[in-house]
């Protein structure tokens, strides 16, 4: 009777190897199959890089036109204030 338990209880643990092989080979195709979905991908991730980089550009004008703004407006109050204190010397 111990040979026959022990011949079940190796079936048994060959039927969980070939279940646990079998189980990790289906996991090993979804996975090259989900790399495979990444790779058609692409693509995308390569329109979202070129979206970041143009992005970027416009950021980086838009730094350069605040700076001449500020460049801008900080010449005026000069004038203004030169102006206004020539205007006050004058009528004295």
């Amino acid at each position: 009777m111990f040979g026959l338990v022990g011949v079940l209880f190796s079936l048994l643990a060959m039927l969980g190897i070939v279940a646990g092989l079998g189980f990790a080979a289906v996991m090993a195709v979804r996975g090259v199959r989900a790399m495979e979905r990444r790779g058609d991908g692409q693509g995308d991730l390569d329109e979202l890089r070129r979206r970041l980089e143009q992005l970027q550009a416009t950021v980086d004008q838009q730094a350069i036109d605040l700076d001449r703004l500020r460049a801008s407006q900080d010449f005026t109050t000069r004038l203004l204030g030169e102006r206004s204190g020539e205007s006050r010397g004058g009528a004295s």
